[in-house]
This record gives C-alpha cells, sequence and structure tokens, in this order.
C-alpha cells in the first residue's frame, strides 16, 4: 500500500508545477526570485531612505545580504546570481534576473548620489558595490563568515571618500582679491 501511495503522490507532483504555473519551470524560478527578493529587501528602500550618513546606507545595502547569509547558516546566497549561473540560456529568467539588478543599482546610485558623487560616477560606484557584494556572498558561504561582506562595505565607503577628496581637489578655486594672481 505504501508503494502505491508514493507512486501516486509521485505522479501528482508531475501535475502540480503545470496546475499552478502554466508558465512551467520559467513562471516557477520567476515568482521564486520575486519571494526571495522581497524577503531580503523587505525593509530596503524604507532603511536606505531613513539613512542620514553614508556608512549607514551602506550598511542598509549590506545588512539584508549579511542577515540571509548568518539566518540561513551560510547556505543561500543571492537568487539572482544563482539563477543567472544555472539557467543563462534561459531569455526570460535572464530578462528577469537584468530587470531586477537594475532595480537594485538604481537604488544603490540613488544612496551614493545622496551622500556623494554626480549620478553618472553613482552608477559606476553602485555597480561596483554590487559585483563586490555578490563575490562576498559567493566567498563567504564556504568559509561561513560574514567579513567579506563587511569588507566589501568598507572598501566601498573609503572608495567614496577618496571621490569626494579628488572632487574638492578638482574644483577650482575661488579668486579673492588676496589670491596670488591679484597680487603684482
Amino acid at each position: 500500500m505504501t508503494r502505491y501511495l508514493i507512486s501516486f503522490d509521485a505522479h501528482a507532483m508531475d501535475h502540480i508545477p503545470a496546475r499552478f504555473f502554466p508558465g512551467g519551470k520559467t513562471q516557477l524560478v520567476t515568482e521564486a526570485i520575486d519571494v526571495a527578493l522581497a524577503d531580503v529587501f523587505g525593509d530596503f528602500e524604507r532603511t536606505l531612505g531613513e539613512a542620514e550618513t553614508f556608512s549607514e546606507a551602506i550598511g542598509a545595502i549590506v545588512t539584508p545580504w549579511r542577515r540571509l547569509l548568518v539566518d540561513h547558516d551560510f547556505a543561500l546566497g543571492c537568487p539572482l546570481a544563482a539563477t543567472i549561473c544555472d539557467a543563462a540560456d534561459n531569455d526570460t529568467l535572464r530578462t528577469h534576473v537584468s530587470d531586477s539588478f537594475a532595480w537594485w543599482r538604481v537604488q544603490v546610485a540613488d544612496a551614493y548620489t545622496r551622500f556623494g558623487p554626480p549620478q553618472a560616477d553613482a552608477e559606476a560606484h553602485a555597480t561596483v558595490l554590487m559585483a563586490a557584494l555578490e563575490g562576498a556572498l559567493i566567498v563567504a558561504a564556504p568559509n561561513a563568515t560574514s567579513s567579506p561582506s563587511t569588507q566589501s562595505s568598507a572598501s566601498s565607503h573609503h572608495v567614496l571618500q577618496t571621490a569626494r577628496r579628488s572632487a574638492r581637489a578638482a574644483r577650482p578655486r575661488a579668486q579673492t582679491r588676496w589670491s596670488s594672481s591679484k597680487r603684482a
């Protein structure tokens, strides 16, 4: 009897995805990505918007990922990276992942713009931070440590400080009546 029930359950499971996900595996994966990202980014926009310093903004960007790693004993990582690695030949999934990364990049670039560089530079900085964070997630998992994400955020903070100093140094200084060019 048990063998029959197992066989029946296995047969029923073959039809459940088609019944609830008429788009098949692609729809199932797309919706799974959305659920996973909703969990990771639950308070992301609010906490990022409330950040009063660049350090707080970086914390709002990194913390959800660090929490995901720690809360799941380093067994979970970014669903976007996992999907694109496993389903790179699926145009629908690739587009969905690309759109999700684009949304995230806009949020991160807006944070950079609020605290420092102009939008064009902010987008480049956001891309670098996201790439560093994705790499940190991959490196952190087998070592069961969140230190790579901490190092990524510290490095991003350093890059912004360096960019600010460079921008200040590049600005032309206002001429005053005491400046050397007026003396003669």
